[in-house]
């Protein structure tokens, strides 16, 4: 997870993302999937989650990222890079991520990942 400054709005952020996808080896589907398809392995899945406050609901982008409030593999890094943000339409981050069921994700670092669970009743890391 990054977070960055840009001078791009969101529509033109998308498309860099798209074309450094392009760039590492990512191949799309001509037919998109069924909505609630599992989705396959990636080499790289570049997703822009926020743009400060801003909302948008067109084709190809909705801000926040629809799904970002109900995945602790997404929150969970956010929080760590910005410990009291807000997501646009849901509230606080932490207070999201203490609501969630329990989820496994793996936190990597330097030489190996570690497994922990997050979630609720606490929704607080536990290792």
């Amino acid at each position: 997870m990054a977070a960055i400054d840009t001078d791009l709005d969101p529509y033109g952020l998308l498309l860099h993302l798209s074309d450094i996808e392009i760039m590492l080896g990512r191949r799309r589907s001509a037919v998109p999937a069924a909505p609630n398809a599992r989705k396959e392995a990636r080499r790289i899945d570049l997703d822009l989650l926020l743009m400060e406050s801003l909302i948008v609901r067109s084709d190809p982008l909705v801000l926040p990222h629809p799904r970002m409030h109900l995945r602790a593999f997404v929150l969970t890094p956010l929080l760590d890079l910005a410990p009291g943000i807000q997501i646009p339409g849901h509230g606080p981050a932490a207070g999201l991520l203490a609501h969630l069921e329990p989820q496994e994700i793996e936190r990597l670092s330097g030489s190996g990942a570690k497994a922990i669970a997050v979630g609720a009743p606490a929704g607080k890391a536990a290792t």
